[in-house]
């Protein structure tokens, strides 16, 4: 059953990290003044558009796969302990992202990072994380109703 509560809490969770894959991430400031862009596939340099570190695939698979677990989990309905199993993953690969962004801001760089600034993105991990975590409760509520029917039959 597609038309469940979970369903509406686990797109939600998608819908909110999309913006992360077009925006930025944090501003970072090295010990020059120079000014650095975290997005999801490298780091450039404000000013001059150049790529300062471009190795930020662990990242961006973190969050691909977060979102297709999400999505995978929706058409799991019939199975709600894989469908929890594959949320807790996700919310596994959201913390991870959530850390990456995190690490990257503030130790890829080769100077040292005087000051970053994070942008309104880095929260919407952490956002997501409370919808697929509203979603396991409500799945599992469901579980908990079908084991109560089953045992009055």
């Amino acid at each position: 059953m597609l038309q469940r509560i979970q369903t509406i809490f686990i797109l939600l969770a998608i819908g909110i990290v999309i913006p992360m894959f077009f925006t930025w991430f944090a501003s970072i400031i090295d010990a020059t003044k120079n000014i650095y862009s975290l997005n999801i596939t490298e780091i450039k340099h404000f000013s001059y558009s150049i790529v300062v570190f471009s190795q930020t695939v662990p990242l961006l698979a973190a969050l691909i796969l977060a979102v297709l677990m999400s999505f995978i989990s929706i058409f799991l309905y019939k199975k709600r302990s894989k469908q929890i199993k594959m949320l807790y993953l996700s919310i596994t690969c959201f913390v991870i992202t959530a850390a990456l962004i995190y690490i990257y801001a503030n130790f890829s760089l080769p100077t040292v990072v005087e000051k970053v600034y994070y942008n309104w993105a880095v929260f919407l991990p952490i956002a997501s994380i409370l919808f697929l975590w509203r979603a396991v409760v409500s799945i599992e509520k469901d579980e908990n109703l079908i084991r109560s029917m089953d045992r009055l039959r």
